[in-house]
């Protein structure tokens, strides 16, 4: 009921010319990106929420450079979004490009690293590259050292050789440190079969 009110006062914002001239452009897009995300998690209307999300994305590439920096973070979970979006979709290609643009516009920030390594290892829409998949994971591990599904994907690598040179230590070490945080199931699975399989 609550994101029902917020969208209805939402709408009701952007559809007013007296209101719509009052907001700053960071305001517009933050209200455009809620909507957007309201209309993909909640209502599933995801050609709604494409049209919103693009919208976002469009005004801040328009006036990025009159954004506060605090500002990026929000603009790369929009592109996150939106390439999620895209991905739901199996529209990879797309996917991608957003995936890139949320690394790019805050790459401390940004959530999309193992979205878009997961592309690159299963060929979805791109050119199949275990090696080129390793690297986008290892550098979102440069700013975000406790991911677990990262952790998880790298330890996959270097236990199957895929990317990277086969390790059984290494996919032990990633695969630990992703147990560690203890919010990643998948990697409880994996670290049992390697200890099962002697490693």
């Amino acid at each position: 009921r609550q994101y029902e009110d917020s969208l209805n006062y939402l709408n009701q914002t952007i559809n007013q010319d007296t209101l719509l001239k009052e907001l700053s452009t960071e305001i517009l897009v933050d209200i455009y990106g809620r909507i957007a995300f309201i209309e993909h998690t909640i209502n599933e209307n995801k050609p709604k929420a494409i049209i919103y999300y693009i919208k976002a994305i469009n005004l801040f590439e328009a006036n990025k450079k009159d954004f506060d920096e605090l500002y990026y973070p929000e603009a790369a979970m929009n592109t996150y979004n939106l390439g999620t979006l895209y991905q739901e979709q199996e529209k990879y290609l797309k996917a991608k490009k957003y995936y890139e643009i949320s690394i790019e516009v805050s790459p401390e920030e940004s959530l999309a690293y193992s979205n878009l390594s997961y592309l690159y290892s299963e060929g979805f829409g791109i050119k199949q590259n275990s090696v080129k998949a390793i690297e986008i994971l290892k550098e979102g591990l440069k700013f975000h050292p406790d991911d677990s599904m990262m952790l998880n994907n790298l330890g996959i690598g270097y236990e199957n050789g895929d990317g990277a040179n086969q390790s059984f230590e290494e996919a032990l070490k990633y695969y630990q440190l992703s147990v560690n945080n203890k919010d990643f199931l998948t990697t409880y699975i994996n670290l049992a079969y390697l200890y099962q399989n002697g490693y």
